[in-house]
């Protein structure tokens, strides 16, 4: 702020509307591309499903179900892995790695929030007309995105009883199988641990 400009004189006060209302429109303008960014990665893994699916004309609830509870799942192993580089070499020595498996944490938490509460928002795959728009989507951009219906699916008891460990964490679930610190296996993975992020940019180094 300049500094003839009183702290109380209404020129003042103009100024930091201006500058709140900036912010207001970036985060904004960061919170739709996070957004675009989320719905592509969900997008190209349910297509993916459907490619490797060809015949399927459309879901089940149930079936739907099994594929958001494996959706939710599909960061699970990156996340095991960065946990044990973290825990070996400790999160001081690679702050970049620290953020991506703190960002990855949050993501996955997030998403079994809302698979055990709201429900996840994806494709409608019980609509065959959805399924096919996915399947000729270009799994490049959003422009198809508007047509494609959306509904919200919930874990219900069959989820619960198939994966009975989901609402935890990767690493919680490990150690109620008693798996973590297990020496047997390799301890060195490879730096470049891959995984689909919600924020993408943000998750590569």
């Amino acid at each position: 702020m300049d500094r003839n400009i009183h702290p109380n004189s209404r020129k003042a006060r103009q100024l930091v509307r201006e500058k709140s209302r900036e912010k207001r429109l970036k985060d904004a303008k960061q919170g739709r591309v996070r957004d675009s960014k989320t719905d592509l990665t969900k997008l190209e893994w349910f297509k993916s499903q459907l490619m490797n699916d060809k015949t399927r004309a459309s879901y089940g609830e149930s079936s739907l179900a099994e594929q958001v509870a494996l959706y939710i799942q599909r960061n699970d192993q990156a996340y095991l892995d960065l946990k044990k580089q973290l825990d070996r070499f400790g999160a001081s020595t690679n702050p970049t790695k620290a953020r991506k498996f703190s960002q990855l944490e949050d993501s996955i938490r997030h998403e079994r929030e809302e698979f055990f509460g709201p429900g996840v928002a994806v494709p409608d795959l019980t609509n065959p007309h959805c399924v096919k728009l996915l399947r000729e989507w270009d799994g490049k951009t959003l422009g198809r995105v508007s047509h494609f219906a959306v509904k919200r699916v919930k874990a219900d008891e069959e989820i619960e009883l198939m994966f009975p460990d989901l609402k935890l964490l990767p690493s919680e679930q490990a150690l109620s199988l008693g798996k973590v610190g297990d020496d047997s296996e390799s301890l060195l993975v490879e730096d470049n641990v891959e995984f689909d992020g919600e924020d993408g940019e943000d998750l590569e180094e």
